[in-house]
């Protein structure tokens, strides 16, 4: 290194010491087989992360139960296009107001085609809270629809 902690012309760049710690920390921690590219170093800069899908839930009233769907192309999903089909989308940012909207009891159902069933498109960040999410919601639909509390939940895909 010259003057400055400049290097001398023509010398080749030296890499930071974050570099360095990057390939002695991908060498050090071993990975999965999975998460290793073609050359057995670990992508360390990217976070693995499976791929997010969203979970369908489907709630009937005149025949109280709860259906989970994990698999999008199930073809209980593909079949909700009755019309005037009710169908909420639940995500991180809409989990407050729908849960406000079904405590304070604005989720109708009756025994009538245009309330009896509604369409839960969840993607919360993780599968835990998605099913957490149908037993709270079984609780909250519950108080006021007493066919409801003791519904079972099913899980389909």
């Amino acid at each position: 290194m010259g003057a400055r902690g400049f290097a001398p012309e023509g010398a080749a760049p030296r890499a930071s010491k974050g570099v360095f710690a990057l390939k002695w920390l991908a060498r050090t921690v071993p990975a999965p087989e999975a998460h290793r590219w073609h050359n057995g170093v670990t992508p360390l800069a990217f976070t693995v992360r499976p791929v997010v899908t969203a979970m369908w839930i489907y709630v009937n009233y005149p025949n109280p139960h709860f259906t989970v769907h994990h698999d999008p192309s199930c073809r209980t999903i593909q079949t909700q296009g009755k019309p005037n089909q009710h169908v909420c989308r639940v995500s991180m940012y809409t989990l407050g107001d729908f849960l406000s909207v079904a405590f304070d009891g604005k989720m109708r159902f009756a025994a009538q085609r245009a309330f009896n069933d509604v369409w839960l498109k969840v993607k919360l960040d993780t599968p835990e809270q998605e099913i957490g999410l149908v037993h709270v919601l079984q609780a909250i639909l519950g108080r006021r629809y007493s066919p409801l509390a003791g519904a079972p939940i099913e899980i389909h895909c």
